[in-house]
């Protein structure tokens, strides 16, 4: 998301300078109307940075849970986490996706309702890890 950042940034700039400068003289309108021109001109970058973010993001979404179920190291855990997510991975993204969505359905109830949706897709999360890790035997 760098590229997308530098370049957001750059056509920013200017506005946010003018507005520290002078603050009172900022109409919201021609504000609003700025940073829009700003942000759509550089959404093609963003759209670009978003595949690889999310098919990274997606590979190694269960790292952190190998390290602490498995106690693997850092890399190993990252290592394994792609290999058995990269077989799985329509599954996992849907699954992220969904997830997403429902945490969003949970803000938009005054924000009191991501308190049951964010549990709803940690334990969605872990069963798909164990469905696709397998089960810790005693």
């Amino acid at each position: 998301m760098l590229p997308f950042t530098i370049a957001n940034t750059e056509k920013m700039a200017p506005l946010m300078d003018r507005i520290q400068q002078n603050p009172t003289s900022a109409n919201p309108m021609e504000i609003f109307t700025q940073m829009m021109s700003a942000f759509t001109s550089t959404l093609p970058i963003f759209l670009i940075c978003m595949i690889p973010t999310m098919y990274l993001s997606v590979n190694w979404q269960f790292t952190l849970p190998l390290i602490i179920d498995k106690k693997m190291g850092f890399w190993t855990a990252m290592k394994i986490s792609w290999k058995m997510v990269h077989r799985h991975w329509f599954s996992v993204f849907g699954l992220s996706v969904l997830i997403g969505l429902i945490n969003i359905a949970g803000i938009c109830m005054c924000l009191v309702g991501v308190l049951v949706t964010f549990p709803i897709g940690v334990a969605a999360l872990m069963y798909a890890y164990e469905d696709i890790f397998g089960r810790k035997t005693a």
